[in-house]
C-alpha cells in the first residue's frame, strides 16, 4: 500500500493548441491518493492480481489570459 500527496506551485503543463505543443503556466495544483495491490495464488498455476487506486487531482489556480480555466462541477 502506498499513499502520496503532491502540492505544486508554478506548475507548467503542455497543451496541444491548433496542432502545436505549447507549454503553459498552470499555476497551482494538488494531487493526492492511495494505491493498493494484492495477489493470491489460487492453485493449478493460477494467480489472482488485484490492483486498486484512488486519485484526486485538481488545479487550485489555472489562469490563462486572465481567465480562470479550472474545471468546475
Amino acid at each position: 500500500m502506498t499513499g502520496f500527496y503532491m502540492d505544486y506551485t508554478n506548475l507548467q503543463v503542455r497543451q496541444i493548441l491548433s496542432g502545436f505543443a505549447q507549454t503553459t503556466n498552470a499555476g497551482k495544483a494538488t494531487i493526492y491518493g492511495l494505491e493498493l495491490e494484492g495477489a493470491a495464488i489460487l492453485g493449478g498455476g493460477f494467480t489472482l492480481f488485484v490492483p486498486s487506486e484512488l486519485l484526486h487531482a485538481t488545479y487550485d489556480k489555472f489562469l490563462e489570459s486572465g481567465v480562470d480555466r479550472r474545471a468546475t462541477g
